[in-house]
């Protein structure tokens, strides 16, 4: 049975320890704010990611990784052909401290990330022919982020990231919100461990 705090049978992490994360930002809330033109805000699915850990200490470890998330309708993968699509997706990488408590984790640190806001209309002829008309705007940010997660079992766990963009690098560094707040699952896996005297 799972109880909040630390599950007896769960091998606690080690000092030294690397491990390889894989991700899936399930639900996701994206605020985008493309070119400074306008802002939209948008609930969905579908993300994946990848990271390395490494714990320095007995209850602290760095990580980097690697994500993507979008604002898919449905919460699988699939082709949606529409006479109208709007897509928002966000690509980032960040580098975390984190801190380890019992089955908890928290981290923070930074990120950068391209958020991307693309609008697809497809126009049909008299005789079934398709013309498509795409309007994309991309903001290149770093800004914070801020992450949890929960111990399920012995690689599994579930989470939650907040990761707002803060600066926009492509305009003379410019101030601009955007933010991700992403619902996640999580697999750990062991890879090795350094010994040292």
């Amino acid at each position: 049975m799972l109880v909040f705090g630390q599950n007896k049978r769960i091998k606690p992490f080690q000092k030294n320890d690397f491990r390889l994360d894989l991700k899936l930002p399930w639900i996701n809330h994206l605020t985008l704010n493309p070119d400074n033109k306008f802002k939209e805000n948008r609930f969905g699915f579908v993300g994946v990611g990848v990271g390395i850990e490494y714990n320095y200490a007995k209850n602290k470890y760095l990580e980097t990784s690697f994500s993507a998330a979008a604002t898919s309708n449905i919460p699988f993968p699939a082709p949606v052909l529409k006479n109208y699509n709007k897509n928002l997706t966000t690509f980032y990488a960040c580098v975390t401290d984190n801190i380890i408590k019992n089955s908890f984790t928290v981290g923070y640190g930074i990120n950068y990330a391209d958020n991307r806001w693309a609008e697809v209309i497809r126009y049909f002829s008299n005789n079934g022919l398709s013309t498509t008309s795409q309007t994309e705007y991309s903001n290149k940010s770093i800004g914070l982020t801020l992450n949890t997660y929960y111990r399920l079992g012995k690689t599994a766990n579930l989470g939650m990231t907040y990761r707002p963009s803060l600066f926009n690098i492509e305009d003379n560094f410019r101030f601009l919100y955007e933010h991700l707040i992403t619902v996640e699952f999580m697999w750990r896996f062991s890879l090795f461990k350094i010994k040292r005297n």
